[in-house]
């Protein structure tokens, strides 16, 4: 069974999915990892998720290997963590720039890797359900969309 992919211009964290991607860069030279972290959520939390899925993505781990590669390679990561786990919906920002956790416009090329990516998982992976791209505001979310028209979902 696939994977329904929706594609949001909302806060990340008012969504009821059951786990977020918190994506972090690091110096480290290590594989992309992603863990489940255990948040204990309060009544007022700001996020609606019953997890919190880490990743981490070395920026300087392979000097042969394009950043658009590790990339991927993090998706992968989160995804195929994400249907061991059992996790059936997951919500996620575009990966692209650095400084991703700003509020800036992932580029078009970044755009169309996360669908390519989240396209590819909707069918490989058999516990996920549901998987919501985030844009962090019109402009991405306009990529997105383009992006997801000139690919082939199954």
């Amino acid at each position: 069974m696939t994977a329904k992919i929706t594609l949001l211009q909302e806060d990340i964290n008012q969504l009821a999915v059951d786990a977020l991607v918190c994506c972090q860069y690091s110096s480290v030279s290590k594989l992309a990892e992603a863990s489940l972290v255990n948040v204990p959520r309060s009544p007022d939390a700001v996020w609606q998720a019953q997890n919190m899925l880490r990743l981490d993505i070395p920026w300087y781990a392979e000097p042969h290997v394009s950043k658009d590669a590790l990339i991927a390679r993090a998706y992968r990561q989160v995804f195929e963590f994400a249907d061991g786990a059992d996790i059936r919906s997951i919500a996620l920002n575009v990966l692209g720039p650095e400084n991703c956790n700003e509020v800036t416009s992932a580029s078009m090329e970044h755009c169309g890797l996360a669908i390519r990516c989240v396209s590819e998982a909707s069918i490989r992976y058999n516990n996920l359900r549901k998987i919501i791209l985030c844009a962090r505001d019109e402009q991405e979310y306009q990529y997105l969309v383009s992006a997801l028209q000139s690919v082939q979902l199954h």
